[in-house]
């Protein structure tokens, strides 16, 4: 009976450790959004919680972790490849962009349930960019906010190898 409720428990430290690591990393390297960190923290980690109903192994969190990765490199490459095409053509360019977003949330129905999470991601980071930069057009010279989405992604994917042994933890215990 105080079993479940321990691993319960100790999902919802580490759940709560890797949000709040998640964020402290964000404000001490002095990052413009760190909400950004805090939220792929939160989806990363939480999703497959959702989906397992409990604590996940630890091959789903990396499983979903890389698939945040290619799904936001891609949403960022077609952001960059519509706005360098339509750049003089903002209607055109929201309309590109949803039409991608329609595709990928097409192809997302027809692949594997484990791999759709790339296509539907790569769909609206490419929306989050485009309508971002129809907000504030000077970014476009700079890049930020493509930068930021992914980097903000990278980096907090990046630490989780020294998190590993916290979540290694789990095979151990139910091996033996």
């Amino acid at each position: 009976m105080l079993q479940p409720l321990f691993f319960h428990w100790r999902f919802a430290f580490k759940l709560t450790f890797a949000i709040l690591l998640a964020l402290v990393l964000g404000f001490h390297f002095q990052l413009q959004t760190p909400r950004w960190s805090v939220l792929t923290a939160a989806i990363v980690t939480a999703g497959p919680a959702f989906a397992a109903g409990g604590e996940p192994f630890a091959g789903a969190i990396r499983h979903r972790g890389l698939l945040r990765i290619i799904g936001t490199f891609i949403g960022c490459l077609d952001a960059l490849v519509i706005i360098i095409l339509t750049i003089r053509a903002p209607v055109v360019m929201l309309l590109l962009s949803c039409i991608w977003a329609g595709l990928c949330v097409w192809i997302s129905s027809l692949v594997k349930v484990e791999n759709s999470y790339a296509f539907g991601l790569a769909g609206y980071t490419t929306l989050i960019i485009i309508v971002g930069i129809q907000s504030f057009p000077q970014m476009v010279s700079r890049g930020t906010r493509k930068r930021d989405r992914f980097g903000h992604c990278v980096r907090h994917l990046g630490r989780y190898p020294l998190l590993a042994p916290f979540h290694q933890a789990r095979y151990r215990s139910r091996a033996g």
